[in-house]
């Protein structure tokens, strides 16, 4: 038995990944059917989610163009890497930052949009430490900095309790 468990793991190798519409890459010969690439369009895309960012303030911002985003990322990262590629054609960013928080344990995460008319509901929720764990003493600022498709009417946030 030990030895047919390498050899079905080099014919899984060799035949690949499951073939699947919604993951095919930029770079594959097959095209996504015309409702999957509506989605991929449409979906939400974490830059990044972390708990050290340097906005101690709970609050939520967006940016529609170039020289908000690098504004934004400067909010949140300083100087320590270059703001990532966003293309603001299509594409804009909503961040949410808990602000500071006494130890490890407390996240964000922005969890979806909803349209409502000329309005764009991002809802968003926070993680909270389970009473009586043990966690690292330090303080965090948890974010999470997504990009959505461009929407061009008002956008509010939503705190949704889980």
């Amino acid at each position: 038995m030990n030895a047919l468990v390498p050899a079905l793991v080099l014919v899984a190798a060799l035949q690949g990944p499951p073939s699947r519409p919604e993951a095919a890459s930029a770079g594959s010969r097959r095209s996504l059917p015309a409702i999957s690439q509506a989605k991929a369009e449409s979906a939400m895309e974490t830059i990044v989610r972390d708990n050290m960012s340097n906005v101690e303030e709970t609050t939520q911002i967006v940016a529609k163009t170039p020289s908000e985003w690098a504004a934004l990322w400067r909010l949140h990262a300083g100087d320590q890497a270059p703001a990532p590629k966003i293309d603001f054609t299509n594409r804009m960013v909503v961040a949410v930052f808990l602000g500071s928080r006494p130890s490890a344990g407390y996240a964000v995460e922005v969890s979806g949009t909803k349209p409502a008319g000329k309005t764009l509901i991002v809802e968003w929720n926070e993680h909270t430490p389970t009473p009586g764990s043990v966690l690292a003493q330090v303080i965090t600022s948890p974010s999470h900095l997504v990009s959505i498709p461009k929407f061009d009417g008002q956008i509010i946030f939503r705190k949704v309790e889980r």
